[in-house]
């Protein structure tokens, strides 16, 4: 809509609240699937967002993956330092110039090190297909659970809060004007509450639609990648890094390997994220299991 400026004749654009919108779905004939779309949002997203453009192409096999606490990218550098002048290697969060940051650098090769351990568990040991899938079913059941217990939530929210909002009119029938204008102005202050978990609550219940959708989990291909690239290839291997890895987050308490198990799946655009924490100074002393079993 337009609306008039004070300093001359002309208009000026602005845009409507969102609940005037008028939303007309399936207009235009749509070019790919609503699935293949969401999917494709994802990946911007989470480009926008963690990757920086022009990262995966570095000679460093993490650059671009680590977040650090302060909310800054940690960036890979080369120091040296002691009584030999030694060189070491390390990633540190970019804002500590700005001295805004006070999380302390990470060994490069420890680091580097222990993130691909964590990846070879879980795709370069014997079972791995059986052991990949058996995780995926794990945690879409586990955020079918979770959506399930905030839509339960907000339905009780709800009827709590219309049971207050009968309370104000059986009191409102019988008070006078001043106070039934204020028991008014509460109801409707409490409806608006009510109608946004009712909107929440359908958001949620197509989110948990599509939890429940028929996926398709595909191991092979994925496994092959990872596999022939651990063998020496360092480019293939950032590609499979960049693929597998939503992000790293760094703190000086703990180190948090977000892995996204989304390229396992097909049909379904939900975010499948597997956690793996470990305390900080294990990475930083190399002090973790170099187990695979």
């Amino acid at each position: 809509k337009r609306k008039a400026r004070l300093s001359d004749r002309k208009t000026t654009r602005i845009l409507k609240p969102k609940e005037e919108h008028i939303i007309i779905p399936n207009v235009i004939p749509p070019i790919i699937d609503e699935l293949t779309f969401e999917k494709a949002q994802s990946i911007i997203k989470r480009r926008k967002e963690g990757k920086l453009r022009g990262e995966i192409y570095t000679k460093y096999l993490l650059s671009g993956l680590i977040n650090c606490k302060c909310g800054g990218k940690f960036t890979h550098m080369v120091k040296y330092g002691g009584p030999t002048y030694q060189r070491r290697e390390v990633y540190n969060c970019r804002n500590k110039k700005a001295k805004s940051c006070k999380v302390k650098e990470v060994n490069a090769k420890y680091l580097e090190e222990y993130v691909l351990l964590q990846l070879d568990k879980l795709l370069v040991v014997p079972n791995a297909k059986e052991r990949l899938t058996a995780l995926i079913i794990s945690i879409i059941n586990e955020n079918k659970k979770s959506i399930a217990k905030l839509i339960d939530n907000y339905e009780r929210q709800n009827i709590k809060e219309n049971n207050e909002i009968n309370k104000y009119l059986d009191i409102a029938e019988t008070a006078n004007e001043v106070a039934q204008k204020a028991l008014l102005s509460e109801v409707a202050i409490r409806k608006g509450k009510v109608k946004d978990r009712e909107n929440k609550i359908k958001e949620l219940r197509e989110s948990l639609d599509k939890v429940s959708m028929d996926y398709i989990i595909s191991v092979d291909d994925m496994l092959k990648k990872y596999c022939k690239a651990r063998e020496g290839n360092f480019d293939e291997l950032k590609r499979c890094l960049f693929r597998l890895i939503r992000k790293i987050f760094i703190s000086n308490e703990e180190i948090v390997t977000f892995i996204d198990l989304g390229n396992f799946i097909t049909n379904y655009s939900e975010d499948v994220i597997y956690k793996i924490k470990i305390e900080r100074d294990k990475v930083a002393f190399n002090r973790f299991s170099k187990k695979l079993m």
